[in-house]
């Protein structure tokens, strides 16, 4: 009971604390994979079981965002505990997908 607590207040904290975003776009799956790079060069990335036109395949978590450590944390905690994720995203200055939010269930 506690893990769906704390996911539960995790996901909140990810509605309240992002700004509404009008162009953002949204795709629902389970994560397949976690690829950890270098602080340069899009440091966590995520791959969906969904079907996704981003390039590469994947989404990636903004090193630079203040949440970072949350969205990371709670990425983890979902692929490990096989949930589905909601993510929100946009496609950044060099048409990457760039998570903004999401929610896990």
């Amino acid at each position: 009971m506690k893990l769906k607590s704390i996911i539960g207040i995790m996901a909140a904290c990810f509605l309240v604390a992002t700004p509404g975003l009008a162009s953002a776009t949204a795709i629902t799956g389970h994560i397949t994979k976690l690829y950890v790079s270098t602080p340069t060069n899009l440091p966590f990335r995520v791959f969906l079981d969904t079907t996704t036109s981003c390039p590469g395949g994947f989404f990636y978590v903004d090193g630079s965002s203040a949440n970072y450590q949350v969205y990371v944390s709670t990425l983890m905690l979902a692929y490990s505990q096989g949930k589905s994720v909601q993510l929100t995203y946009d496609i950044d200055a060099s048409n990457w997908c760039v998570i903004r939010d999401m929610a896990v269930s």
